[in-house]
């Protein structure tokens, strides 16, 4: 009776990690994904904190987010935003993520902002800071 249990228990060890894959094994994919729909305000105050909340289109529902690469110049923002993929079966669809980031302009005056949808095309958005 000892060796019945004992034997799935090993074979179970001994091969687990081989079965269900490691993670080790799986490659990591970043890339830009397009940024559909902006929700932001349009005004603000100087110093203040505002989230800016971003719905991008990815190639399938399994790619998560990965980060934000925002660079600032003067009063105007360019914002892109990566996804990653670890290479998990996924059914071929389209799909969407959402995140957030938070800014803080600290002078008052116009903002615009540019969020990539593709290498040639940019949504914009202003927003007032008083």
């Amino acid at each position: 009776m000892k060796n019945s249990v004992i034997t799935p228990v090993i074979l179970i060890l001994a091969f687990g990690p081989l079965a269900c894959g490691s993670s080790q094994d799986k490659t990591l994919t970043i890339e830009t994904v397009p940024v559909l729909t902006v929700n932001m305000p349009q005004v603000t105050e100087a110093g203040d904190s505002v989230v800016i909340e971003v719905t991008c289109g990815t190639p399938t529902p399994c790619w998560d987010f990965h980060q934000f690469e925002i660079t600032q110049s003067d009063s105007e923002y360019s914002i892109i935003v990566f996804a990653q993929y670890d290479g998990r079966p996924c059914i071929q669809i389209p799909g969407t993520l959402t995140a957030k980031t938070v800014i803080r302009p600290a002078r008052p005056g116009r903002y615009l902002f540019r969020f990539n949808q593709t290498d040639e095309k940019v949504l914009t958005k202003t927003m007032a800071v008083q």
